[in-house]
């Protein structure tokens, strides 16, 4: 059985040398250069067998792995809400290194989806993960509410009281003093009324995010390379 040692090479320079064993050589290699290799291979030869170069040579050709990143939502695939949290998972490739943005959409109106971090740096093979924090708004007079006029401001409670002021004209003590108590039944009559009609106004409801299903997309950035994900999304009362 031959002995001695065979040397393997690549484009020429040598990738390294080997035992024979058993009558044969491997050399098992992962750094191969991105293109085209033709290995080659050359014995040394013992005391029974002579040097010796292989014929035939072998072309291995490799290709780059393109820098890419996945995203998906892991916990829930689906929301029903007022207020709930998402969360996202992002994995790069060995090749992969940079910056991603994420950014949301699809919400319905009066409601927010906020991602935290908003941008995340990502080195080869690392997985990082994201939450999206979706919140609704209720049914309130938040805004209307600042519109709502005075009850004094009424032109029915101004107009009232003024006309009792008219009649407080000099008599006797008892009269005036009649007078007086009347004007201040008639005046907080005439301001409640006045308070209950805005109030009783639905015009100054402000309704909040729409109750029923919507579909959020979240998408991630880096560059050339964008993925989205979506999650559904019930918003309840």
């Amino acid at each position: 059985m031959p002995m001695g040692t065979v040397t393997f090479y690549d484009n020429g320079t040598s990738l390294g040398s080997v035992a024979v064993s058993g009558g044969a050589a491997s050399l098992t290699l992962s750094t191969l250069p991105v293109g085209g290799n033709v290995i080659t291979a050359a014995y040394s030869g013992d005391s029974q067998f002579n040097p010796a170069a292989a014929s035939t040579s072998v072309t291995v050709t490799v290709t780059a792995l393109v820098p890419a990143f996945t995203l998906s939502a892991t916990t829930p695939a689906s929301l029903s809400l007022t207020q709930g949290v998402v969360t996202a998972t992002l994995d790069s490739n060995a090749t992969f290194s940079g910056s991603v943005g994420l950014s949301c959409s699809g919400m319905p109106a009066e409601s927010s989806c906020t991602i935290s971090p908003g941008t995340i740096t990502l080195a080869g093979s690392q997985t990082a993960l994201v939450s999206v924090v979706v919140i609704t708004t209720p049914p309130n007079n938040t805004f209307e509410a600042k519109s709502v006029p005075s009850a004094w401001g009424k032109p029915t409670a101004a107009i009232g009281c003024a006309g009792l002021l008219v009649l407080l004209r000099p008599g006797s003590k008892r009269r005036r003093r009649n007078l007086w108590m009347m004007l201040c039944i008639v005046c907080l009559g005439l301001a409640a009324t006045s308070a209950l009609t805005g109030c009783g106004n639905a015009g100054y409801t402000y309704p909040g995010t729409t109750v029923g299903t919507s579909t959020l997309t979240l998408t991630a950035t880096s560059g050339s390379i964008t993925h989205s994900t979506t999650f559904t999304v019930n918003i309840v009362k």
